[in-house]
């Protein structure tokens, strides 16, 4: 009978536990919530590489720039990825205002709930990235990590342009009110254009 009990009580906690995380997943923040928790325990976890990797990155600053910059080491590494993720919606609402402008797409739901939406899906993809980046860690000593890195790297950033150009073609239609290959060109351009905008700012 006590086995019986514990067993029921066992299964109603992991039907609450399952509850609570699908409700928690739908919040409009789970991402980004889940991004920076997996970011500060892997910081905890690895403190002592990742001091010797700030000494190297203030090495290079200093001989490259003279001083060091705090969002490029640990842990203040990660308000630089929020700071992208804001300037990447603020560049998404310039090139659909732009369209809007033209009288050539409008958004079918609320502007709000639409740029929400894409925040989740950035944070999700940073969230594959920064998970795989650490599992491919265990490689790094091998010959084939560099094509590892780069084969996930490419095939996370195709799923990234993929997915927003369903949640385009989803979500923006043409003035007209029909869906048109149009709206999912426009959200394969938007990661594709912010990605070039990155690499020329980061050159710099």
């Amino acid at each position: 009978m006590i086995q019986y009990l514990n067993f029921e009580m066992i299964m109603n906690l992991l039907k609450r536990c399952k509850s609570f995380c699908g409700s928690f997943e739908n919040k409009d923040w789970f991402y980004l919530i889940l991004y920076t928790l997996i970011y500060l325990i892997h910081c905890l976890v690895s403190w002592q590489d990742l001091t010797k990797i700030n000494s190297q990155i203030e090495s290079e600053m200093i001989l490259r720039n003279g001083f060091v910059s705090f969002w490029h080491l640990y842990p203040y590494h990660v308000f630089s990825v929020y700071l992208i993720s804001i300037l990447y919606l603020l560049f998404s609402y310039l090139i659909v205002s732009v369209f809007a402008k033209l009288k050539m797409i409008q958004i079918q739901s609320k502007i709000t709930s639409f740029y929400i939406t894409q925040f989740n899906l950035f944070f999700f993809i940073i969230c594959i990235l920064y998970i795989g980046n650490v599992l491919l860690g265990i490689f790094s000593d091998t010959e084939v990590y560099t094509v590892l890195v780069l084969c996930f790297w490419i095939g996370t950033y195709l799923i990234f342009v993929n997915q927003n150009g369903k949640l385009f073609r989803n979500q923006v239609l043409l003035e007209s009110g029909s869906v048109f290959i149009f709206s999912k060109c426009i959200g394969y351009m938007i990661p594709i254009l912010w990605t070039f905008i990155l690499l020329l700012l980061i050159k710099r």
